[in-house]
């Protein structure tokens, strides 16, 4: 997808270009074949800060979509210097909905390192734009110093979340510094269809980074009948017919 991005059709300069959103949504299960990344037209928007660039793309294993992505960047005018995108902390991401808990139940409240380094993650990822690895590419772009990957991020909180996400959509606040110390906090505030909602939250001492929303699989769950000689045939079917659950 920054491939597309930074094609010379469009004229982007990897210098002018930051990442707002990433929105992954899995769909099935990977077995192990060929895939294909299937990418939309970009969506683009000029604003004030920039050209806003929004592109869809859909992994097919064979002819079966496994999971679906959508990724938000800005191609940041020159004249406007880095934009600070603090101010969008207060609105919402897309909605992950589910019937809301009364009291939130916090699941993370730990600290996590950035790396020093970003070569591995940037040959992982496929994105090499120097504004994460040279420190005088990143004061050409108008940074103080090379910038943390955003995925780098999203990926490190969504790993604290535990097994089982099956959406997750990310929206970047603010710069991460390289080696910075991150403080995330993750409560789960909702569930549908027996699935947990969680809203989680990265804030570096500069204020916050990153807010994250994700759904993960309820684990399986069992009513177990003790033994002690009391137990009979059909036990608890009465209830289990009763039970919307």
């Amino acid at each position: 997808m920054l491939g597309e991005v930074l094609s010379d059709r469009h004229g982007v300069d990897p210098l002018s270009l930051l990442h707002l959103e990433s929105h992954v949504e899995r769909r099935g299960a990977y077995q192990g074949g060929d895939v294909e990344v299937q990418l939309s037209r970009p969506r683009i928007q000029d604003t004030r800060a920039g050209r806003r660039m929004e592109l869809d793309a859909t992994v097919l294993e064979g002819a079966r979509a496994i999971a679906w992505l959508q990724q938000t960047f800005l191609i940041r005018r020159v004249d406007e210097g880095v934009p600070q995108f603090r101010d969008s902390a207060s609105t919402p991401l897309p909605p992950i909905t589910g019937v809301s808990l009364e009291r939130s139940r916090q699941i993370v409240n730990t600290q996590l390192a950035a790396p020093l380094r970003l070569d591995a993650f940037a040959l992982a990822s496929g994105d090499l734009n120097p504004i994460h690895s040279d420190d005088a590419l990143a004061a050409l772009a108008g940074l103080e110093a090379p910038i943390v990957h955003g995925q780098w991020t999203a990926a490190a909180v969504g790993a604290l979340l535990g097994d089982g996400l099956s959406q997750v959509q990310a929206r970047f606040l603010a710069p991460v510094r390289r080696g910075e110390t991150l403080t995330v906090t993750a409560e789960v505030v909702a569930r549908i269809a027996g699935d947990d909602i969680i809203e989680a939250r990265a804030v570096s001492e500069r204020g916050p980074v990153l807010s994250l929303k994700a759904r993960r699989a309820a684990p399986t769950t069992a009513l177990v009948f003790p033994g002690q000689g009391c137990q009979r045939p059909g036990m608890g079917m009465e209830g289990y017919a009763r039970s919307v659950a």
